[in-house]
């Protein structure tokens, strides 16, 4: 007897706003007939393979219309779909579970997504909704201490939570001394939080990785918003450069306390003994997406924040001594900027293409300068001067790949090189006389290579039952030594119910960087160093 089997082909495309033609994350795709979907990735793709010729297509997304398609597959097929916000009928409001979403719920263990509407509701700090404390609420999530933003995962510490800003690691995550974290809500588009079973495409920390999405921009029309709080300003911009083709999206965020502390310290001036402090802090995120063709995306971004605290202090005249001032200064803060491209080689096959470069520095200054009578009744000026700078600097090149041959696997690989350059503590002091470099603790900037590979596989085996199992390798190169490791990744899940699932997962990480802080008020600083001889890279299981 010869069997004949169904021919299969590829559905795909991107799931977009009909009105911002802004992409959205993690929409469902769903054939009613042959029971097989897919969700949209983090630049809106979605790639489903129908093994007939029949087909009824469902998508839905929360607060959207779903939408539907019926039509006859000969071969395979483009569609991009537009979703329509949801209008709701005031007097009653019914919300179920999809059940679609239920067939498609991840088997990521500890996978939490965060709405930008949740962020900005939750309780603010002096009229600033923050992400960061936002997901303090979520259980195995807790703050370092009152009030901050750091973050404790599961017991982990701040520096073992890898924080990704449109995929790019944000090493310094907080403003005005940990109460306030860096990011602008008004230019987030989604949040995903992994406490456990991290997917081997994430790597270098051990705690929890904080996936963290800007917006790409409205393609339709311009518009924009200002906000003026209690601690600072806020305005956003957003339109189309070229319509349906090229948008931008602008957000800034600046304090405005310094403002204010100025006037009210003039009020309390003393003519001999005067001190003056100030501090302000702002961010600023800027994205272009560009549509190259219908297959290909170009995507620029860029983030500049920093943190400045200044003191200035006038000190009354002694003997000898006809005036003197102290000048300190602190500033610290991120700058990123990358650039992606994503390309859609098969129906079946989406690769993106990433290069970066990452900087955080932290500065102090402190200079005093006085004038004073010496010995022989000669009036002299002198000064003294400290500088303390640390920072690191990465040029990241990656490469990741999504493939789905069959509507059960969905695979995932790639890889990513990073160049590390780091400056820990460079301290150089000036005098009258002497001017030279002194360098503590690591006299010369240290390099570092790294380099990771990895695979992983979202294997849908049963209706009930799912897995998502992987490995990723990773090498770092520092002062002529090389470390290695292989983690093993696996998550999985059985669906017992439509509305109950058992969970398990195994996940192995590794850190080849540590964080050295000074946690006081005044003198908070983040030194980030390399693994070395004496501290070996940190590992959890």
């Amino acid at each position: 007897m010869l069997t004949v089997q169904a021919q299969s082909f590829t559905v795909s495309g991107y799931i977009s706003d009909s009105e911002t033609k802004e992409i959205i994350i993690g929409a469902s795709v769903f054939d009613q007939i042959s029971q097989n979907g897919c969700i949209s990735n983090k630049y809106g793709f979605f790639s489903l393979k129908i093994p007939q010729e029949n087909v009824q297509i469902v998508s839905s997304f929360v607060g959207y219309e779903p939408a539907e398609f019926d039509f006859t597959l000969t071969k395979d097929t483009t569609i991009n779909i537009q979703f329509t916000l949801k209008a709701y009928e005031i007097g009653g409001i019914t919300v179920k579970a999809s059940g679609v979403h239920s067939r498609l719920e991840s088997a990521g263990l500890g996978v939490v997504n965060v709405s930008i509407a949740t962020i900005k509701n939750t309780p603010a700090f002096l009229g600033e909704s923050d992400l960061m404390k936002s997901l303090q609420f979520i259980p195995g999530v807790q703050n370092t201490s009152e009030g901050k933003s750091d973050l404790s995962v599961r017991g982990g510490t701040p520096d073992q939570n890898l924080v990704l800003l449109d995929g790019i690691p944000v090493y310094n995550t907080n403003h005005v001394f940990g109460f306030l974290s860096i990011f602008n809500t008004d230019a987030l588009k989604n949040v995903t939080l992994y406490k456990s079973g991290f997917p081997a495409r994430f790597g270098g920390r051990l705690s929890s990785v904080i996936d963290i999405t800007t917006k790409d921009g409205n393609k339709e029309r311009f518009g924009g918003s200002a906000t003026l709080g209690l601690l600072a300003a806020k305005v956003s911009l957003e339109g189309p450069i070229v319509k349906d083709r090229t948008s931008f999206t602008f957000s800034a965020r600046r304090s405005f306390a310094d403002l204010y502390m100025v006037k009210l310290q003039e009020i309390n001036e003393d003519e001999e003994n005067t001190t003056k402090t100030n501090f302000y802090f702002y961010d600023l995120n800027a994205k272009l997406h560009h549509k190259l063709s219908g297959r290909t995306s170009l995507y620029l971004m860029a983030y500049n924040g920093r943190d400045k605290l200044e003191n200035m202090t006038r000190e009354k005249p002694g003997k000898n001594v006809l005036n003197s001032t102290m000048q300190q200064d602190w500033a610290w803060g991120n700058t990123i900027v990358a650039g992606k491209l994503n390309h859609v080689f098969r129906p079946n096959l989406f690769v993106n293409t990433t290069l970066a470069y990452n900087h955080y520095q932290y500065t102090t200054l402190l200079d005093k300068r006085y004038t004073y009578i010496d010995e022989e009744e000669i009036v002299q000026k002198a000064f003294n001067g400290l500088d303390y700078n640390s920072g690191i600097n990465d040029y990241t090149l990656s490469i990741d790949a999504e493939y789905t041959p069959l509507n059960n696997h969905y695979f995932r690989g790639g890889f990513s090189a990073v160049y590390h350059k780091f400056n820990p503590e460079v301290i150089s002091r000036k005098t009258n006389d002497v001017n030279e470099s002194i360098n503590n603790n690591t006299p010369k900037t240290i390099l570092a290579y790294e380099f990771a590979f990895y695979a992983e596989d979202d294997w849908n085996i049963t209706e009930a039952f799912r897995l998502n199992f992987g490995a990723r390798f990773s090498m770092y190169n520092v002062n002529n030594r090389t470390y290695t490791a292989i983690d093993p990744r696996l998550s999985l899940r059985y669906l017992i119910t439509p509305n109950l699932s058992v969970k398990a997962g195994y996940s192995q990480m590794q850190q080849y960087i540590h964080l050295l802080s000074n946690n006081s008020l005044l003198l908070q600083t983040d030194l980030w160093v390399p693994v070395t001889d004496k501290v070996e890279p940190m590992s959890s299981k």
